[in-house]
């Protein structure tokens, strides 16, 4: 999880066009990604996938009510791609 905030802190990160899409239709923004990374906890890691581990976090968008659910891989050992992103509905 270290790793992953020092690269999003860092600014070395992609947000991929599905990531993007599903951001905007929960009405999400770059900073309420980055924000739930940096104030977020690691939930799993998912394996199974010929392209690597991906990590699943949640944490808060910017207004610190809304959770927020983010996929990410590491493409290199300086670059990590955000996935998906979901607001996480509560009941």
């Amino acid at each position: 999880m270290a790793r992953i905030r020092r690269l999003v802190e860092e600014g070395r990160y992609e947000i991929s066009n599905h990531a993007l899409d599903e951001a905007l239709e929960d009405d999400l923004h770059r900073l309420d990604i980055e924000s739930a990374i940096l104030t977020g906890s690691l939930q799993r890691a998912q394996k199974g996938d010929k392209r690597g581990l991906k990590y699943v976090i949640v944490g808060h968008a910017t207004d610190l009510e809304r959770r927020v659910g983010i996929v990410v891989r590491f493409k290199s050992k300086d670059l990590c791609a955000i996935i998906t992103v979901y607001e996480i509905q509560e009941g």
